[in-house]
């Protein structure tokens, strides 16, 4: 992960005391980011886990499930559900609009 982020930036379960759901890494992921809080819901959070789903939500992240453990209906079903569901990455670029945004910065 260092080669792709700064390790100041990347969050594991040595990073935290409280484990998912709890938004503990979340929130010290945002922290990371050197962001004022009003832009929390401009942070995209990826998750695969309700658990994971419940904690970047609670921290107030947008939160971008894919199903690779859960059906889209598990997880739409969710009493705080995703905002957004996909079964690919390509998927997400689509949803999201990410691969136009790339390619329009080359």
């Amino acid at each position: 992960m260092t080669s792709l982020f700064p390790s100041n930036r990347v969050k594991t379960k040595e990073s935290i005391t409280h484990p998912k759901p709890n938004p503990e890494v979340f929130n010290l992921a945002f922290d990371s980011l050197g962001l004022p809080e009003s832009d929390r819901a401009a942070v995209y959070a990826f998750e695969d886990d309700p658990r994971g789903i419940m904690a970047a939500r609670a921290a107030g992240l947008y939160v971008c499930a894919i199903t690779t453990l859960y059906t889209r209906d598990d997880l739409m079903s969710l009493q705080i559900p995703p905002h957004v569901v996909a079964d690919t990455y390509e998927e997400f670029g689509e949803l999201l609009n990410v691969a136009a945004t790339l390619r329009g910065a080359r």
